[in-house]
C-alpha cells in the first residue's frame, strides 16, 4: 500500500478494517469510514517515520525492540502491560510461546502503540 501510494480513503471499509486488524489496531469503537481512514493513515505515517528514523539512526536505544534491536518498540502486551517489542517480533512471540519476555505471563492481546 505504501509503495503503491494508495490513498486510504479510496479503500473499502472492509479493507480498512482488515488492515487495522492485521496490525493490531483497536477499531471496534469506530463507526464512520472517515475515522477508519484516519487510523490507517496514522498507521502508514508511523510506518514511514519508523523506517526513515531507522535509516537516519536517530532512534534511541531505549526505544528499540528488545528482541530484534532493529525496529522501534510499538506494541503493548495485555494483560501485563509490558512494552518491549516491535509488532513483528510480538507476532512471532505469539506464534511460538505466547509469553511476555519480561514476566512470562501469557499474552492475551497485542495493542499497537503510536508514539508522537
Amino acid at each position: 500500500m505504501i509503495k503503491a501510494k494508495i490513498d486510504p480513503s479510496s479503500l473499502s471499509v472492509r479493507t480498512l478494517k482488515s488492515i487495522l486488524k492485521s496490525n493490531f489496531v483497536e477499531q471496534s469503537h469506530v463507526i464512520e469510514k472517515s475515522e477508519l481512514v484516519k487510523l490507517v493513515q496514522r498507521l502508514v505515517d508511523q510506518y514511514k517515520a519508523d523506517h526513515t528514523s531507522q535509516n537516519n539512526e536517530t532512534v534511541k536505544d531505549d526505544n528499540l525492540c528488545r528482541i530484534c534491536f532493529d525496529a522501534q518498540q510499538n506494541c503493548v502486551f495485555l494483560d501485563c502491560g509490558h512494552m518491549v517489542t516491535c509488532m513483528d517480533c510480538a507476532k512471532k512471540l505469539i506464534e511460538t510461546n505466547n509469553q511476555c519476555p519480561i514476566c512470562r505471563e501469557p499474552i492475551l492481546k497485542l495493542v499497537h502503540v503510536f508514539r508522537s
